[in-house]
């Protein structure tokens, strides 16, 4: 298992609007116009380093917000994605399950900054304008989504909707060894018997030490 780089957290942030964005063409992309993303920097502190001490707020506290908004994640899961974004380079980010759009909009700074592109995928539509988002029952469309991870592999995925099992087995199909997913919840929705075949963890070791909610999968290359 290798190891991931030592890097510092971007504090980045998205301008606030409080209307809601309708649902678009599963065709369309949001693609940032910035620099694209070069590489790892490597050299800095990993975040990590930095967990306080005393009231371990940061695995022990979810409900943290990004920009205002709940994200109902522990402080853990913006280190863990900070690292394993200066791991790869993707190019695209895609979030399986939106809720009130607090962590997508972190996951849509990181791929704005990054020069990549960003979806999200819900049923249920935010109150306020999320930049990606896209209305729709994923398994029900689960082929078009699929075709739009193709599109854009290599693709990091994170599956935090409503069913992480089957979100995981049904959309591993669709990426190569060169993507990765990411399930939430490990070890209450998401559990070590749930994982399918085809996928291998990885970093297991970060993710415990960070103390992370989250685990790593990568396809396997067969």
């Amino acid at each position: 298992m290798s190891s991931l780089p030592r890097t510092g957290l971007c504090a980045l942030a998205l301008e606030r609007d409080g209307s809601a964005e309708d649902s678009f063409d599963l065709g369309s992309d949001l693609r940032a116009s910035g620099p694209l993303h070069s590489g790892p920097t490597g050299g800095g502190p990993c975040l990590r380093d930095n967990v306080p001490t005393g009231l371990d707020r940061w695995h022990s506290y979810k409900g943290v917000s990004f920009a205002g908004v709940i994200t109902a994640q522990f402080w853990a899961e913006f280190a863990l994605w900070e690292e394993l974004l200066n791991e790869r380079d993707y190019d695209s980010i895609i979030e399986l399950g939106t809720l009130d759009g607090g962590f997508s909009l972190y996951l849509a700074s990181q791929a704005e900054h990054r020069g990549m592109s960003f979806r999200t995928y819900d049923v249920h539509q935010p109150a306020r304008k999320i930049p990606g988002f896209v209305q729709i029952d994923i398994f029900a469309h689960a082929q078009e989504i699929g075709e739009h991870m193709r599109k854009h592999d290599p693709v990091i995925v994170l599956c935090d909707g409503g069913n992480k099992p089957r979100e995981l087995r049904t959309f591993s199909r669709y990426v190569t060894a060169s993507s990765t997913l990411v399930v939430h919840d490990w070890g209450t929705e998401m559990l070590r018997s749930d994982v399918p075949d085809n996928v291998e963890m990885v970093h297991e070791d970060f993710c415990v030490d960070l103390g992370s909610a989250s685990r790593v999968f990568r396809v396997l290359d067969v």
